[in-house]
């Protein structure tokens, strides 16, 4: 299982950072926010697609998730997915169902990270 006890596990605080300056706060405040309102469905289409061991949902889910999340610099949720991802790439499917509690806990903690992030911009 892996851990996301700092704030330096779940963001990548100088990308998030880098489209501050490119964006504006009030933009990627915008963008951050509507992330934290489609997270929840998102995670759990891939958890609903994990549970039915529908490998190519879980393949299209996570690889989807990633790339939003790396685009924001969520690296928890990014990290996971790619995990999830590259393990359906190589068929390693039990591997990939078994991330789920690893997904749950990125899925936790960026939700918190981002929402105290969110609060120190504004």
């Amino acid at each position: 299982m892996t851990n996301f006890n700092t704030e330096e596990d779940i963001l990548d605080l100088a990308h998030i950072d880098s489209l501050c300056t490119a964006l504006g706060p009030e933009r990627l405040g915008k963008l951050l926010t509507r992330f934290l309102e489609t997270i929840d469905e998102a995670i759990q289409k891939l958890v609903t697609a994990i549970d039915a061991q529908d490998s190519e949902n879980v393949l299209e889910e996570s690889h989807q998730l990633k790339g939003v999340a790396r685009n924001l610099g969520v690296l928890s949720v990014g990290l996971v997915a790619q995990h999830i991802e590259e393990a359906c790439r190589s068929e390693q499917y039990e591997s990939a169902y078994a991330q789920k509690s690893d997904l749950e806990a990125a899925h936790q903690a960026c939700k918190k990270a981002l929402a105290d992030y969110l609060e120190k911009l504004t």
